[in-house]
């Protein structure tokens, strides 16, 4: 089985308009159901086959953290954290970058809940609000089941706000009137939560455990637009690719998402820039049943890099001039905002990625010689068209994409590429 990113080919602007004020925050969110060991064990005749070795916390907690190491999330939205596991979780996390946690178990005796861990050096909390599902005296609101809301500001860009959301909701196939009700319940609470002014909401993102497939209403009614307090508000699912799965019930199926608001009027959206694919079905045949020697849950992981408009002027400079353009990106770009990991799992193990990889979409339909980038792949919008071992190489193409795959150097600030148009 393989995994890699796969940008959704947005396209970047070389040059902007004189005064223009926005440039992308680009951050990297996981959602994941990393399996509550209590519930493994509370429900181990699901488990049958699997070594009794791998399915011990001590191992799954060194699996998750390897793919967590080179996922590298700026947020990582969390469900089945079992409570007394998540500090030693969140100190995993914590030995190269200084992270924050909120936390909210579930209703009642259940030990396991939802988390949203974050890098504080980027992100300022600014509020969270725990939403619990359960209601006294309504059928359809009588489990445990919770959600948890954070409002985020960046910080290199304090005017940049935007809401994360996380969420598990029931499982039992055979109620899907009380998933309904629960996604009624989410919806309303987000959508107040992430009220900006009168008329504008913050861009959000919600990640979880939904226990529902495409195919049903709870799906249908998740993705709908509503109306909450005279102002409409939607949620779309991100694609992690054709016949995707996460998780095995009594088949392969998906019933975990990332789901992004659509902005309305004015309000600023949030851009996907690529997405961590999921693997098929039939790639899943060949793996058996999970947790594994190589994975540490019962679900895949979910991870997507994302942008928001910033309203600081840019650190990213571009020039013109007659048939030639210049490229320069800072290092704090290529740091957090350009980059792009690739690996995966393959052959039975997990494969370490290669380097970091920065790349610009540049729409260029003629022939473009490349310059300046001593390792280099160049792909078209329809796949690799060419790779460049040297310094220069002649490409067709649109939305043409420059991989430099070597980075910046020790002390070296920028990077520049030169595009020579025929």
């Amino acid at each position: 089985m393989y995994r890699y990113w796969e940008p959704t080919y947005n396209g970047m602007e070389l040059s902007q308009p004189h005064g223009a004020k926005k440039a992308p925050n680009q951050f990297r969110l996981v959602s994941y159901n990393i399996l509550a060991q209590d519930l493994l064990v509370e429900h181990l005749q699901l488990y049958q086959g699997i070594h009794s070795q791998l399915l011990h916390w001590e191992h799954r907690l060194e699996k998750l953290k390897s793919e967590l190491e080179i996922l590298q999330p700026d947020i990582l939205c969390l469900q089945e954290m079992q409570y007394n596991h998540l500090k030693s979780f969140v100190q995993e996390l914590s030995h190269k970058r200084k992270v924050e946690y909120i936390f909210k178990k579930k209703t009642g005796r259940r030990t396991d809940g939802c988390a949203i861990i974050y890098d504080r050096n980027k992100f300022k909390l600014d509020d969270d609000q725990c939403v619990e599902y359960y209601t006294n005296d309504v059928a359809t609101l009588n489990r445990e089941n919770v959600a948890i809301m954070a409002k985020f500001q960046v910080r290199n860009d304090p005017t940049t706000e935007f809401i994360v959301a996380t969420t598990h909701l029931l499982y039992n196939p055979r109620r899907e009137d009380v998933r309904i009700s629960q996604v009624g319940v989410l919806l309303r609470a987000l959508a107040s939560f992430a009220i900006r002014t009168k008329h504008s909401r913050l861009p959000t993102i919600l990640a979880g455990d939904f226990n529902f497939t495409p195919d049903t209403d709870a799906y249908k009614f998740l993705v709908t637009q509503r109306k909450f307090n005279e102002y409409l508000f939607q949620m779309e699912s991100i694609d992690f690719g054709r016949d995707a799965v996460s998780t095995f019930q009594d088949e392969w199926v998906t019933v975990d998402y990332i789901l992004k608001s659509i902005a309305k009027d004015k309000e600023k959206s949030i851009t996907i820039e690529s997405t961590y694919k999921l693997p098929t079905a039939e790639s899943c045949m060949n793996i058996g049943k999970i947790p594994n020697t190589f994975l540490g849950s019962d679900h895949f992981s979910l991870a997507i890099s994302f942008s928001i408009p910033r309203n600081s002027s840019t650190t990213r400079s571009a020039s013109r001039t007659d048939g030639e353009v210049e490229v320069k990106v800072t290092a704090e770009d290529f740091s957090s905002k350009l980059t792009e990991l690739r690996g995966g799992f393959g052959g039975g193990s997990f494969i370490s990625p290669p380097d970091l990889c920065l790349r610009w979409v540049l729409p260029v339909k003629p022939e473009v010689t490349v310059t300046g980038v001593s390792r280099s792949e160049i792909f078209s919008k329809g796949g690799a068209v060419g790779v460049c071992g040297s310094k220069e190489l002649h490409v067709k193409g649109e939305n043409v994409m420059v991989a430099s795959l070597g980075g910046l150097l020790p002390g070296q600030s920028s990077v520049a590429t030169t595009l020579k148009k025929h």
